[in-house]
Parts: structure tokens; C-alpha cells; sequence
């Protein structure tokens, strides 16, 4: 189990680290002048992160459904135009 933890904890580490995430989290944080408002960004971004996961994964177990390619790939799309948007 706590191998399994692990491995999740460092997949999510090396996704942070995806350039998708540094564009969006660089952008919001250009604004920002000090250490502790940067690290609070960090954590709202981290929780956010870790809720809609928490949310979305449950409901897909619990389901015993899986996401499809297609609604996998709009999502991605979606995300671009977030990425513009920033």
C-alpha cells in the first residue's frame, strides 16, 4: 500500500513539473512580490489539485466506470484554451 502511495507521490511530483503546469502557475504568480504569497499560491494550487482528484477518482471508482478516450482528450482541450487564457 505504501508503495503504491509512494509511487502516486512522486508521478504527481514530476506532473507539477510538466510544462503545462510551470506556463500556468509562472503566469499567476508573475503578480506575486513576496515569498509567503507565492508559497500560499502553491498550496491553493496543490489542494486544488489534490481535492479534484480526490472527487473526480472517487466517483470513477465507486462508478466501476471508466473515462473515456474522447471526454479524456476534451478535457486536454479544455486546458489548452485555459492555458491561452493565462
Amino acid at each position: 500500500m505504501y508503495a503504491f502511495l509512494s509511487l502516486g507521490f512522486l508521478i504527481g511530483i514530476a506532473h507539477a513539473f510538466e510544462a503545462d503546469h510551470m506556463a500556468a502557475v509562472s503566469s499567476v504568480a508573475s503578480g506575486k512580490t513576496s515569498k509567503r504569497g507565492m508559497m500560499r499560491l502553491g498550496a491553493a494550487w496543490g489542494l486544488g489539485h489534490t481535492i479534484s482528484l480526490v472527487l473526480v477518482g472517487s466517483a470513477v471508482i465507486l462508478s466501476g466506470h471508466a473515462i473515456s478516450d474522447a471526454f479524456s482528450h476534451g478535457l486536454e482541450a479544455l486546458v489548452g484554451v485555459m492555458l491561452v487564457g493565462l
